[in-house]
């Protein structure tokens, strides 16, 4: 809210020249993650939320417009459609018959594409290209400790006293988008783009743990002053 304008102009240029290059290329998976995680913050976080949505909403409508009236891509042999599936329905399909061919231990880290078929080069989901490549065995290993670690926080949740976020709503709305669209986007990225989403989801993800979990700190503080009042 205090930004400066300049800082404020520079931020909305930013946004609407990757909304642009969103729109340009087609990136469906970008635009709908994007879509999803706004749309969710504008339920949950009420005012913030809704401004978020906004922001995007306008970001995107302005970039739709620079794309439209100066067709940098008219020129070349771009069909792609941007309501298409790309055969992604056939790539899962394939992942899991790969996965229970080679059960269960996968096929192998890049072997999915072993056959040097470009139209099959990657399931575009970050969860079937591990069951496929490294196995149920691995997948359902890592599962089982994330189920371990959320029961873990959600314990150490319930023993909080008088817990609260002092981060801004602002903040919240931003660290959730970027890890709910991430995780999103993992779920229907291609070859080119998942490994760089993988990493960048568990960065927001971290953001988004490390904003929550703050008020875990205070345990004993609040317990103690139970005790205290007792």
């Amino acid at each position: 809210r205090s930004a400066s304008l300049p800082l404020k102009i520079s931020l909305f240029g930013v946004n609407v020249f990757w909304a642009w290059i969103l729109v340009v290329t087609e990136a469906r998976s970008g635009l709908l993650s994007i879509t999803a995680a706004s749309l969710w913050v504008a339920i949950k976080y009420g005012r913030a939320g809704r401004a978020a949505m906004c922001f995007f909403v306008f970001c995107l409508l302005f970039a739709a417009v620079l794309c439209f009236s100066f067709p940098v891509m008219a020129d070349g042999e771009w069909t792609r459609d941007i309501t298409s599936s790309t055969g992604r329905l056939g790539l899962w399909s394939l992942a899991l018959h790969y996965s229970l061919e080679a059960f269960p231990f996968g096929v192998g880290g890049m072997m999915f594409a072993a056959d040097s078929r470009p139209d099959v080069a990657s399931p575009h989901n970050l969860i079937l290209t591990l069951i496929a490549e490294w196995g149920w065995l691995t997948v359902l290993g890592l599962l089982g400790i994330a189920c371990s670690l959320y029961i873990a926080r959600r314990k150490s949740t319930e023993r909080c006293v008088g817990r609260s976020l002092t981060v801004s709503p602002e903040i919240q709305v931003a660290v959730t988008m970027a890890a709910l669209g991430a995780f999103v986007n993992a779920m229907f990225a291609g070859a080119h783009i998942e490994p760089m989403g993988a990493m960048l989801m568990l960065i927001a993800w971290g953001g988004w743990l490390a904003i929550h979990d703050q008020g875990l700190g205070s345990v004993r503080r609040g317990k103690q002053e139970v005790a205290r009042q007792r």
